[in-house]
């Protein structure tokens, strides 16, 4: 009898349990109904509908982060509070803004019109959240450049097309002083073409070592932000790369390691104005995973690349680095997702398109 007591009493217990975690459950599920907001109890993931259909999706193990919102999780209760506060601050939108990059073009004129055809397309996809890079060598020294041109050192003409593109940042590549370094400073003076580079030096050069590209954006909860964007200037660090038309142009140029303290200050100095920061490179693979990658700060994310012909979007050392080839057979596209509510990158994606 005692035996059959113990067991009811056990029973009554485990029912009343029961009860009350399905009565805890489903006043969570009501509160969260109420905020838009449900939540999977197989996966413990807290999924809410975002702005325009977007899926947002938390977990208890995403959602430990007190630097947020300034409060520490202790259970999954404390999870779905954040979530829901989360939520409230990413349905009102997260800001894509597109980095485009071409790189080593080497004039390659058949596939300009395909470059332009898809970098208006982007903008008028985004307006207002689209900048265009180009990552060294538009020009060349190769008398017969490669079957996608029809030009043979039409350097005053490449220049006057990518004045007509309106690119936001250019870096010097080995071959971008084919006509001659003072040749080349006029032209880029005559097309307005923002070159940029902080580690070369020529009595005939002169460009800013950096730049802070402006885009006004406005929310969709109707405010207006600016997101600033740092892009910085790294050529070749290699001397003997460099093509001159005569010795002593070539003997005036002196070339800076990328990896050095001036840059670094830089980075510094860039970082304290602008939202995030890319890095503009047109080095070597190696140099650019080793050295360029090094080159880390708080906001420096990106790493926009050239010089060896090759088709890459990867990490390195938690930053993004992407190439797009060469002779215009490729335009690459780095979205970057950022928060304007908490001031930061949430998130990097780089691919490239072929033309």
């Amino acid at each position: 009898m005692k035996q059959l007591k113990s067991f009811l009493h056990l029973s009554v217990l485990t029912a009343l349990a029961i009860l009350i975690s399905l009565g805890t459950l489903y006043g969570s599920s009501v509160s969260m109904q109420k905020e838009g907001i449900s939540q999977n109890d197989n996966t413990q993931e807290i999924n809410a509908a975002g702005p325009a259909g977007n899926q947002l999706t938390f977990t208890p193990d995403r959602l430990k982060d007190k630097n947020d919102y300034g409060m520490e999780l202790e259970s999954e209760t404390g999870a779905r509070t954040v979530a829901i506060q989360r939520y409230k601050l990413l349905a009102k939108g997260t800001v894509n803004i597109f980095i485009l990059n071409t790189g080593d073009i080497h004039e390659a004129s058949k596939k300009l019109n395909g470059i332009a055809q898809y970098v208006n397309n982007m903008r008028k996809q985004h307006p207002g959240r689209v900048v265009l890079l180009d990552a060294g060598d538009m020009l060349t020294h190769f008398k017969r450049v490669s079957p996608e041109s029809d030009w043979q050192g039409e350097h005053d003409r490449m220049l006057g097309w990518a004045h007509s593109m309106k690119y936001d940042a250019l870096v010097f590549g080995n071959h971008d002083f084919v006509p001659g370094v003072k040749t080349t400073q006029q032209l880029i003076g005559t097309y307005n073409l923002p070159f940029i580079c902080v580690n070369l030096q020529h009595p005939d050069l002169s460009v800013p070592r950096s730049k802070i590209i402006s885009l006004p954006i406005t929310l969709s909860d109707g405010s207006s932000i600016t997101v600033k964007i740092g892009v910085i200037g790294l050529s070749d660090q290699d001397w003997v790369d460099y093509h001159h038309p005569t010795d002593s142009d070539k003997k005036n140029l002196i070339v800076h390691p990328v990896y050095n303290d001036t840059t670094k200050a830089l980075i510094k100095t860039v970082e304290a104005t602008a939202d995030f920061v890319v890095l503009l490179s047109h080095n070597w693979d190696n140099v650019d995973k080793d050295s360029v990658a090094r080159l880390t700060g708080n906001k420096t994310h990106i790493i926009v690349g050239g010089h060896s012909h090759k088709v890459l979007a990867e990490k390195v050392s938690g930053q993004s680095l992407i190439k797009s080839g060469s002779y215009g057979r490729n335009v690459g596209s780095t979205m970057v997702e950022w928060d304007p509510y908490t001031a930061r990158v949430v998130k990097v994606t780089a691919r490239n398109s072929a033309m």
